[in-house]
């Protein structure tokens, strides 16, 4: 178990990595990401000027699934924000998809 959990642990620190800096890369103007490093998710915040539920809509047309924010809760206030699982694609895979998201925001 230990072995597995080293293996899997550096295989989703690395796509996590590849992903937040896809994003800093092709959405940085767009979104900022939050959080901690921990898990298989990546929260971002959005622009004030972008819908979630539009981006989110966009995108699942364009297959890249995506998750608002607003669906995990918040600390009080109202967050509009994209919230990306890494859990489930291949780390070659990440950059495309965040690039033809980028596409999609503008």
């Amino acid at each position: 178990l230990a072995r597995h959990v080293r293996k899997v642990r550096k295989l989703y620190g690395e796509r996590r990595e590849v992903l937040q800096n896809a994003l800093a890369r092709f959405c940085g103007d767009r979104l900022r990401v939050v959080g901690i490093g921990a898990g298989l998710h990546l929260a971002t915040y959005l622009s004030d000027s972008i819908s979630s539920a539009a981006v989110i809509d966009k995108a699942r047309e364009a297959g890249i699934a995506l998750d608002a924010m607003q669906r995990f809760g918040t600390t009080g206030r109202k967050a509009v924000g994209l919230v990306f699982g890494y859990g489930a694609i291949a780390t070659h895979q990440i950059s495309d998809a965040v690039r033809r998201l980028a596409r999609l925001m503008k």
